[in-house]
């Protein structure tokens, strides 16, 4: 990469700690490169709550520490003003949770190129979704958006209003360290909490309750929690439940009024007396080490777990929102469960070693075509005009297999022909959560039809207002007093 007799002044926009992996390699690139001068300013998590910034920004400020990163802190009497920078980094897409001062229709004015760095591998469809994902002003007006697959690139092209022109296949960055931190020992205790048991990670999603229904209802854990918790329980010589649940799932408990704050300790407790391994710390690679395999809600990990070529079931909740066509693609082609009893027969297949490894390497090239750790390399380039070599480092498999071992034939009890004696906070979660689906299942047709409709008109009006920033900042003035 050649050097330029002035560098390209940079500035990274850090909002959440879980999106740094998604620009670390190329923060790190130019960091040795003379052609760069990249700065670092960290942001509050969500500008809209304060305190519940202020209870992340240790943790960030201890990541970006660790790693030898520089950083400033944001303050209100800071401004970005025009040509302090060439370059600005945004790595997440959402107006409303940046201070005012650095919304898309301010930060455009002061500098040449803005690049959007995707903070999740998306998923969702659904008017709301693909609005999210394809459609806000930093979407729109960006000069580049990195994208990890053609078939992303092709999602822009057809929901995005500026179409794909300013997208660039180049890999996400996020992976450049994944593959090398994936095989190192896991620096955790999740290893001894397991022991030898074939582990299932689990990740449910928050958005299970009434509120959700007809809106962005992508969790399974009413229609499935119940008996996953039995099934493991029962199990638990032989099989760990590795739960990690969405951050926003506890929370959602105690919103709901299911359980108390006073509960979630004890339910902690419970669930280590069952056998259950509860990982709840920042980090999610050391689950994704000590997994043999994962089933899932839809979300970032389908595509980040693919990267492993270990097993995974995606989780369906048929009355919940679509999902967006390659997320559709990986689900039919890696299969899908919406029931316990697809669930159990996933989990036979792994037990006994059924796995065919082969599909899933195949998977990880089609939908991650890039592993290769110069994504920060070819972002870079992407930004001083060398894209002779960008696209030359293609798909090829760095990744060991999935170190399943074949055993014999297993048969695994049912956990419903199991009398389960349940401690008493994990039994009230449970009938809390089927009490939940039956309520869902009882409401008529007409009633979801309505709720639908709501939601839709209410997600449009919103997103409309986001393209005039200064009615959503009237708008969020007067909710703040």
């Amino acid at each position: 990469m050649s050097t330029v007799k002035k560098p390209l002044r940079v500035l990274f926009l850090l909002q959440r700690p879980e999106a740094w992996n998604n620009v670390a390699s190329v923060w790190r690139t130019m960091q040795t490169n003379p052609a760069f001068s990249p700065v670092v300013w960290l942001l509050p998590y969500n500008a809209e709550n304060k305190a519940l910034s202020a209870l992340h920004l240790p943790a960030h400020k201890a990541l970006l520490a660790s790693q030898g990163v520089p950083w400033v802190e944001w303050s209100d009497t800071m401004a970005l003003e025009r040509d302090l920078f060439d370059v600005v980094f945004f790595t997440h897409p959402y107006d409303r949770e940046r201070p005012r001062a650095l919304w898309f229709d301010c930060v455009r004015p002061c500098v040449s190129k803005i690049v959007y760095v995707p903070y999740g591998l998306s998923v969702g469809a659904g008017a709301k979704n693909l609005r999210l994902q394809f459609a806000q002003p930093l979407q729109i007006g960006a000069d580049l958006i990195v994208a990890r697959s053609p078939a992303e690139k092709s999602m822009y092209a057809r929901h995005c209003p500026a179409g794909d022109h300013h997208v660039q296949i180049l890999g996400h960055p996020r992976f450049d360290q994944f593959l090398e931190n994936i095989k190192k020992p896991v620096a955790s205790n999740l290893q001894a909490r397991i022991g030898e048991r074939t582990v299932f990670l689990w990740n449910s999603h928050f958005s299970f309750g009434h509120r959700f229904s007809q809106s962005s209802n992508f969790s399974t854990f009413d229609l499935l929690g119940p008996e996953l918790f039995d099934y493991f329980a029962s199990h638990r010589k032989s099989l760990c439940l590795l739960w990690r649940p969405h951050p926003g799932l506890f929370p959602e408990l105690l919103r709901q009024g299911i359980l108390t704050k006073a509960q979630l300790p004890m339910l902690r407790a419970e669930l280590e007396a069952l056998g259950v391994v509860l990982d709840e710390q920042a980090d999610h690679l050391p689950a994704f080490a000590c997994s043999h395999a994962m089933m899932s809600d839809p979300g970032s990990f389908l595509f980040e777990y693919l990267a492993t070529e270990k097993p995974l079931l995606p989780l369906i909740n048929e009355e919940g929102e679509p999902l967006n066509e390659e997320a559709s693609a990986l689900t039919a082609e890696c299969g899908s469960a919406s029931n316990f009893e697809s669930v159990k027969q996933f989990i036979a297949t792994v037990v006994n070693g059924r796995i065919d490894k082969e599909r899933y390497a195949a998977l990880c090239k089609q939908h991650l075509p890039m592993l290769d750790k110069k994504a920060g390399w070819r972002v870079c380039a992407a930004l001083i005009d060398e894209p002779q070599n960008i696209y030359k480092q293609l798909a090829h498999n760095l990744l060991s297999n999935s170190n399943l071992e074949e055993t014999s034939e297993i048969t695994l009890a049912s956990a419903s022909g199991i009398a389960m004696c349940m401690p008493p906070v994990l039994k009230h979660l449970q009938v809390e959560l089927r009490k939940i689906r039956h309520e869902k299942a009882l409401e008529s047709s007409l009633r979801k039809w309505g709720r639908a409709r709501f939601n839709r008109f209410r997600t449009a009006l919103g997103e409309r207002i986001k393209h005039m920033p200064w009615l959503m900042d009237r708008i969020r003035r007067l909710r703040s007093r």
